[in-house]
């Protein structure tokens, strides 16, 4: 349980590869019997074991160990037939298809949060399942209702005092707010975010929120944009580096490389990008990786 401790805490605060080997420490135990025993927690460690290593090694950039993790994390918690555990494990899931970007298929599993509450006390994972299945819809259907939803949930969270992965879900909030064209909005949602995380310390999306600023400065104002944009992106580059967040680097270097390529930099751009796409040997079915390789083959054409 100490090892599950510090790695939520390394999580949390961006250091990753700190986080990794907790994970490592935490998995080598061999609970036996004990695995889906619950804890003061009210849910298995196990499970949360895998929940949270699941998140930390998509992070990390290794998306196929990730998928595998947290389906691993999501059959014990259906042997355990524990609701709450089963409740985390669902949101969990959906959590790490949202991180891949695969929206349908997170509404599946809040739902069955939503069927497990009818029968059970699930506790906040109720709430969680909420805010994030307004999340998925709204991507997958941005219009300002679908946001006004997200944006009712996420006080919802607010008025609970639950701040665990709040960050994480306004930068969501923010990116449908710039699908929707509601750039300053975003912005704002995103300055929130800054300041929520120079007071509580949660870093690990720290990179996103810069990356997707840089996002709405640029849909918001155009050409006269560029070069806060650029810092924007440049510092989220700067942060994924440091925690090691190769899923938050690669998103941040697509950014800037698109950028460059407007900019006339397409050779610039494309060794920038062919860096850190060349670094990954997996999970080459996600929709980053595939968007990545779409930017690199078209400033691959452009040399041509």
């Amino acid at each position: 349980y100490a090892y599950y401790c510090h790695l939520v805490v390394a999580l949390h605060t961006g250091a990753l590869t700190v986080a990794r080997s907790w994970l490592e420490k935490a998995l080598a135990i061999e609970l036996g019997e004990y695995a889906l025993d619950v804890s003061i927690l009210g849910d298995a460690v196990s499970v949360t074991l895998h929940h949270f290593g699941a998140c930390t090694i998509c992070n990390l950039g290794y998306f196929d160990q990730a998928w595998a993790m947290i389906n691993e994390g999501l059959s014990l918690a259906k042997k355990s037939k524990h609701p709450f555990t089963l409740g985390r494990a669902n949101c969990a899931t959906g959590t790490i298809h949202c991180y891949r970007k695969e929206y349908d298929l997170a509404v599946t599993l809040y739902d069955e949060v939503f069927s497990l509450a009818k029968e059970y006390d699930v506790g906040t994972w109720l709430d969680y399942a909420y805010v994030q299945r307004s999340v998925a819809v709204a991507f997958l259907t941005p219009t300002a209702q679908s946001l006004d939803q997200v944006r009712q949930c996420n006080q919802m969270l607010r008025v609970a005092n639950v701040s665990l992965e709040l960050p994480m879900s306004l930068i969501w909030q923010a990116e449908i707010c710039g699908l929707v064209g509601q750039y300053t909005e975003g912005v704002k949602d995103i300055d929130e975010v800054l300041a929520l995380i120079e007071q509580t310390g949660e870093r690990n999306w720290l990179s996103e929120a810069w990356r997707v600023k840089g996002e709405l400065l640029l849909k918001a104002n155009g050409v006269s944009a560029q070069v806060e944009a650029e810092n924007c992106y440049q510092t989220a580059n700067t942060v994924a580096q440091q925690q090691s967040a190769k899923q938050f680097e690669l998103r941040a270097t697509t950014s800037l490389a698109r950028l460059w390529l407007q900019q006339g930099k397409a050779e610039a751009a494309r060794e920038r990008l062919a860096e850190i796409y060349g670094w990954f040997t997996e999970g080459f079915d996600t929709a980053d990786l595939q968007e990545a390789k779409a930017l690199l083959e078209e400033l691959t054409a452009r040399q041509s």
